[in-house]
């Protein structure tokens, strides 16, 4: 962009002579009495917002306030997304829950029927016949004589 010998003046807050001094000894390009906005960068750094005039200083804050106001509505849509996500994870963590509860209601209910048939098998054992220990010849010849 093309400014005037005048309007950069103005801009970057130094004397004209300073500049057309620049242009004189070869530090500074000027095209048709114009010199570049990236060479008065290149010579000067950046232009001071404090040594512009008014006008264009409203304007930079304008400008700043609307790249800011990208930012946080940027910022806010991120939030809003992340609060979705935050949302179905929380919902599906509470069913995980809720699951792993139904398991332990259900295993609970499994030691308690254990516990029961370990208590009935304890207290009141099954009798099984007795069967008669075998007897040898001997006591088979006794038991015939005696008539057991």
């Amino acid at each position: 962009m093309l400014l005037t010998i005048a309007e950069a003046s103005r801009r970057w807050g130094v004397a004209r002579t300073t500049i057309y001094r620049k242009i004189k000894n070869g530090s500074l390009s000027a095209t048709n009495g114009k010199v570049d906005h990236a060479e008065m960068v290149r010579c000067f750094g950046e232009p001071s917002l404090e040594k512009a005039p008014e006008a264009m200083q409203l304007e930079v804050l304008r400008k700043r306030a609307d790249m800011l106001q990208g930012q946080v509505d940027l910022l806010e849509r991120f939030l809003a997304q992340e609060k979705e996500a935050f949302e179905r994870d929380k919902a599906v963590i509470l069913q995980e829950k809720e699951w792993l509860r139904g398991q332990v209601d259900k295993a609970q209910e499994t030691i308690k029927l254990l516990e029961h048939y370990r208590d009935m098998s304890t207290s009141t054992p099954i009798t099984t016949p007795t069967a008669k220990p075998k007897k040898g010849l001997f006591g088979r010849l006794m038991g015939a004589v005696l008539d057991e």
